[in-house]
């Protein structure tokens, strides 16, 4: 358990919750939540070393695998203050990703701990319906135990059941997923924060088939504008998928 009253000092940086702190927390209520001082002090008790080790293995700092060319942001290096850290542990800072890379680390929660290969196009054929290219195949990788997975999937359903995510319920599916918003280091001429708006999840949770990544530049909180948009395109495939 974690106590938060609402913000954590480190020298003179200092990181803030609602006003007033969730007060003890599990770790599961603390992603519900979305607790930053929580998520600060268990990436300092962790350490940035283990936590960038588990990073790399769920894909980030390395190329998706997709018949694109991407751009591919790297993770950060050390030595880290404590202030990286808590950057790292909450995704701010140097700490960069795509939309892509986040869709690919919630898809290996989705599968339960696999880290399965992207592709855009599985073959191409001819006018004369002959196969003339497909992607070369990559092995599946278990990046994380089936017991973690399974944990952090229940953590994500209750994110949008009970905590920041309820925008992205879809009606008669469950979904799982994550808020965020992160940090641009500017604000607006009334002085609030400049943030980008993030959701990305799985429906439906039981069979999960569909990841969702919504980012919406300088949209605000996650739970808001990013939430909703995932709730709507998610809504909008389960009716396609009813339909066909």
């Amino acid at each position: 358990y974690f106590n938060c009253g609402g913000e954590l000092r480190l020298g003179e940086r200092v990181i803030r919750c609602r006003v007033g702190g969730h007060g003890t927390v599990s770790l599961a209520e603390a992603m519900t939540v979305s607790c930053n001082t929580t998520f600060v002090r268990l990436g300092l008790q962790l350490g940035p070393e283990l936590i960038l080790d588990v990073a790399n293995r769920l894909g980030f700092g390395q190329p998706t695998g997709l018949e694109l060319e991407e751009s591919v942001p790297p993770l950060p290096r050390g030595p880290f203050s404590a202030g990286d850290t808590a950057n790292i542990a909450l995704g701010q800072g140097e700490l960069l990703v795509t939309p892509v890379q986040v869709a690919r680390m919630m898809s290996v929660i989705a599968s339960e701990g696999i880290l399965r290969p992207l592709r855009v196009v599985t073959e191409v054929r001819s006018p004369d319906g002959r196969v003339i290219w497909k992607p070369r195949k990559s092995a599946p990788v278990r990046v994380l135990s089936r017991p973690l997975a399974l944990t952090l999937k229940s953590m994500l359903l209750r994110v949008v059941r009970e905590g920041t995510g309820q925008e992205a319920a879809v009606k008669g599916f469950g979904v799982a997923g994550k808020t965020g918003t992160a940090e641009t280091g500017r604000r607006d001429v009334r002085g609030n924060a400049v943030t980008h708006a993030w959701f990305a999840g799985f429906l439906p949770y039981s069979r999960p088939e569909f990841t969702i990544v919504v980012l919406v530049e300088e949209g605000g909180p996650g739970g808001d504008v990013a939430a909703r948009a995932f709730s709507e395109i998610g809504a909008g495939i389960m009716a396609q998928r009813s339909f066909d």
